[in-house]
């Protein structure tokens, strides 16, 4: 399938509409390696995802990834989605979102998954904003570097460093990432959530 990135370069990626991850691990593993519905710009180096429907199934669920620009609206894609609503485990905007909650999920308890759902949807939408934005001087901002570190008194935060492909300028985004809780307040779990480039 042929994408266009922001910089106007055209990129090829191998689409896949339903991955079972476990009958197909290797459908599953090439996802993350972001060798499916994903291409990434050799002008720009920007991670460009497919913005269509996906089904991800493993052993446990279903989840279902729709295009961002469905958000709000319910999904209408025949053939895509039945319409029991009870089947899917649950439901992300955007491949990113996806694939953040499959590399923060197993740093934290099961019980937490929702929490974590939540927080992978939160930043994958928020690094998705900065890979949009632009300088002051009007050009693409392309994200060289990614981290995640612990202030103390502040928790968690993802750092996102982007520099402007026109001018060079450098510039900082810090995303907060909020601990997961038990019911007595205390840290039942600093949950890790992975963005990537």
């Amino acid at each position: 399938m042929v994408l266009r990135c922001a910089c106007g370069e055209r990129l090829v990626a191998k689409a896949c509409r339903h991955i079972d991850a476990a009958s197909q691990p290797r459908l599953g593993e090439q996802l993350l390696r972001g060798e499916l519905n994903a291409a990434k710009c050799p002008k720009c180096g920007k991670a460009n995802y497919l913005d269509e429907p996906l089904i991800y199934s493993d052993s446990r669920r279903r989840i279902r990834v729709l295009p961002r620009s469905w958000r709000g609206r319910a999904p209408r894609a025949s053939g895509v989605f039945e319409k029991n609503e009870d089947r899917w485990t649950r439901t992300f905007y955007g491949l990113d979102a996806l694939l953040s909650f499959i590399a923060a999920e197993g740093n934290a308890p099961r019980e937490y998954g929702d929490r974590v759902a939540d927080e992978a949807q939160m930043i994958a939408d928020m690094y998705y904003a900065v890979g949009e934005g632009r300088c002051r001087c009007g050009e693409l901002l392309k994200v060289e570097r990614e981290f995640i570190v612990h202030y103390p008194g502040q928790g968690w935060v993802a750092i996102v460093r982007a520099r402007c492909v026109g001018c060079g300028e450098a510039k900082g985004f810090s995303f907060p990432i909020h601990n997961v809780h038990d019911e007595l307040g205390k840290d039942a779990a600093k949950v890790t959530i992975k963005i990537r480039a």
